[in-house]
């Protein structure tokens, strides 16, 4: 049912962005792929019979592509880009250790006087957070493309608050799902993640059906 409402989504963008494209044009892309990139690249390359692309479609389509991945805050789990694979275990374990570093020499400002040593460290505070979102955007991007395997029951475990709401904000522009399946653990086990989940979904317009499980289910409301 999922696959279903997701291929109808994507044939009304492409309809929406390609308005010279009927019916069939469409079918048989979809017929051809449902790879998203690859559709548009057919079209884009006029790689099908009897479709004369106007280079002023093509511009806006692209500046569309473009704005959407722009408006993402984890595009690289939606748009087929080359990525390095790292440890999810290793990254928390440094981010664990630098936000310690940043904490430590936090303090140590407290108790310095000297103008130039607090402009130097807290340059260097600016630098270890810099490193601290990068080594927690590896880690949610690793836990979060291993979840999408399985659309039926998103497993949260291991996200921040920020980072599952971040990627649930991604999941509902994307596909705009009637229904979502989400594993959170029970409120004593996920603390701030459960509820600021359900708190999230009831403010997008869904209806949160099971609360006593450690999943969210939840519905669209029409």
């Amino acid at each position: 049912m999922f696959n279903l409402a997701k291929i109808e989504k994507e044939k009304s963008f492409i309809k929406e962005i390609f308005p010279f494209l009927n019916d069939e044009d469409v079918k048989n892309l979809f017929v051809s792929s449902e790879d998203m990139n690859i559709i548009i690249t057919k079209i884009l390359d006029n790689n099908y019979k009897g479709i004369n692309v106007n280079l002023k479609d093509i511009t806006q389509v692209k500046k569309i592509q473009k704005q959407i991945k722009k408006d993402l805050y984890y595009p690289e789990l939606f748009y087929k880009q080359e990525t390095d694979v790292y440890d999810g275990d290793i990254d928390r374990r440094k981010a664990e250790e630098l936000y310690s570093q940043i904490k430590l020499l936090k303090n140590k400002l407290n108790f310095c006087k000297d103008k130039r040593v607090l402009e130097y460290q807290s340059e260097e505070i600016q630098q270890m957070y810099e490193e601290l979102d990068k080594l927690n955007r590896r880690r949610a991007l690793m836990i979060l493309s291993k979840s999408l395997l399985n659309t039926k029951n998103i497993d949260l475990h291991g996200l921040y608050t920020k980072e599952a709401l971040m990627f649930l904000s991604d999941y509902i522009q994307m596909y705009c799902p009637k229904e979502i399946n989400l594993i959170t653990g029970r409120d004593g086990n996920s603390q701030s993640l459960r509820p600021s989940v359900i708190n999230f979904l009831e403010n997008k317009g869904f209806k949160v059906v099971d609360k006593d499980n450690p999943y969210v289910r939840a519905v669209k409301r029409f």
